[in-house]
């Protein structure tokens, strides 16, 4: 970069020159192209970068479609931008040759458990806790009487069910289940429920992940409009 002493005030490109102002003194440099150049189009890093952005949009969409029997009901329309950050963060924090094998890694070192993927709920996701020894799932008291006090007379739904990905990051729900509990500020309080969900079958190929929603509703129903799309959450707990 040099400095320019001139009479003439140039400003912007000229041929493979930039003329520009810095604090009232004039300089020019040259036209490296910035990142639009084709140079760094082929960058290593550009098309690393570029791949894994790829997996994840792709993965998302995904994710996204194979859980809509479990989110029909969500009207937030950050939920994609969301799922992005997360899933982007996985394979960042990864140093796997590809997204499969870091969701894989984070799985198996148990960084999945007890997540809230949908951060504008109200709802916390150590209010449901699943046990994969047991398989069983366990809704706590503060959720149901906290729901009670809110919406009497209207209805918990927790749906429950197994995400199976495998290598090519193909997901498909398996074996989905909806459970509901009515809430009354009449009924007596209610203890721990623990709710004994159908063994699944064993997969051969790729990893299973437990999802599970949370929403109230007005009637149990797995068609019922949603109380109010306030209450909902999305967790994996593993």
């Amino acid at each position: 970069m040099a400095k320019l002493d001139s009479l003439f005030g140039i400003r912007g490109k000229l041929g493979d020159l930039i003329f520009f102002e810095r604090n009232g003194q004039s300089f020019v440099k040259k036209n490296t192209g910035g990142f639009v150049n084709g140079k760094s189009h082929e960058h290593p890093n550009t098309k690393a970068a570029q791949q894994r952005f790829k997996e994840v949009a792709t993965f998302v969409g995904r994710f996204k479609k194979a859980l809509n029997p479990m989110i029909w009901r969500q009207k937030d329309g950050t939920f994609h931008n969301q799922l992005v950050s997360f899933f982007s963060k996985v394979r960042k924090q990864s140093d796997q040759e590809n997204l499969y094998l870091a969701l894989k890694q984070a799985y198996e070192e148990r960084r999945l458990q007890q997540l809230k993927l949908n951060k504008n709920s109200k709802l916390y996701p150590l209010d449901c806790s699943y046990s994969l020894e047991k398989n069983s799932l366990v809704i706590s008291m503060n959720l149901l009487r906290s729901c009670a006090q809110k919406h009497p007379n209207s209805c918990l739904e927790i749906s429950f069910a197994w995400m199976q990905c495998d290598e090519s990051l193909e997901l498909d729900l398996v074996n989905l289940q909806y459970f509901y509990f009515p809430l009354s500020e009449k009924e007596k309080p209610l203890h721990q429920i623990e709710l004994q969900l159908r063994e699944e079958a064993l997969f051969s190929v790729g990893f299973t992940l437990p999802v599970m929603s949370v929403t109230v509703v007005e009637q149990p129903h797995a068609s019922s409009a949603s109380l109010h799309p306030y209450h909902f959450t999305l967790t994996t707990i593993l």
